[in-house]
């Protein structure tokens, strides 16, 4: 059955916490084991707000509550039409998307310099440009003006939280405390509902409504 007291991982959310208003369409109905995540103790549950039966094109409906499924297959209520907010559905997954560092460096805003003229009378104006273009040398307003090797030393890829890939499939939280030039950041994302899935739960009368990110605890606390 569903989880009702003694609650673990994940279990402190009332159910239906992502329905928008109570009116709603739902129903009793076989959640499968298969559809499963686990918990730090063990126990396998089917977390509230994840699309049922599947994230895709299939997904009829939402799942209302947490349910424990470590003993297989168990009823659990399961919501086939109403008004969600989707940004509190349960995290499925994740994207990560490549960080264009260029446009967020602004040489205007570093005080950076372009050069004119051939040497030795060259001279140096303050750029205008709003984002770096790759093709030019930017010069720092020193004595030397010196050349900027490169631009996104300036960007700080830790306190952006920003990864980099592990050199395969998966992504790592980048320890750099300057940006490099040369590497290719990402930017983290939490997949949530998919978009077929979306597409399948709007088709079935469900409307989907918008408010700011609300991330589900690892202790089980609000």
């Amino acid at each position: 059955m569903s989880f009702i007291t003694n609650k673990t991982e994940g279990k402190e959310y009332a159910p239906g916490y992502f329905l928008d208003h109570e009116e709603c369409v739902r129903k009793t109905t076989e959640i499968p084991a298969s559809m499963a995540v686990t918990a730090a103790d063990g126990s396998k549950y089917v977390p509230m707000g994840v699309a049922y039966p599947s994230n895709d094109g299939n997904a009829v409906g939402i799942v209302y509550e947490d349910v424990d499924v470590t003993s297989g297959n168990m009823p659990g209520s399961v919501v086939y039409k109403g008004r969600v907010i989707e940004d509190r559905l349960a995290i499925t997954g994740a994207n990560y998307s490549a960080v264009t560092l260029k446009d967020l460096v602004s040489p205007k805003a570093q005080g950076w310099q372009e050069r004119s003229g051939s040497s030795p009378n060259y001279t140096y104006a303050d750029s205008t440009d709003t984002t770096v273009n790759t093709s030019k040398t930017y010069y720092l307003p020193d004595e030397s003006h010196t050349a900027v090797s490169d631009y996104a030393a300036v960007l700080n890829p830790v306190e952006e939280g920003w990864y980099e890939s592990d050199g395969g499939t998966g992504y790592v939280l980048s320890t750099d405390t300057e940006g490099d030039k040369t590497k290719t950041y990402y930017e983290k994302s939490d997949v949530r509902l998919a978009s077929a899935a979306k597409s399948a739960l709007e088709a079935a009368g469900f409307v989907f409504v918008a408010e700011a990110s609300v991330t589900r605890p690892a202790d089980g606390t609000l």
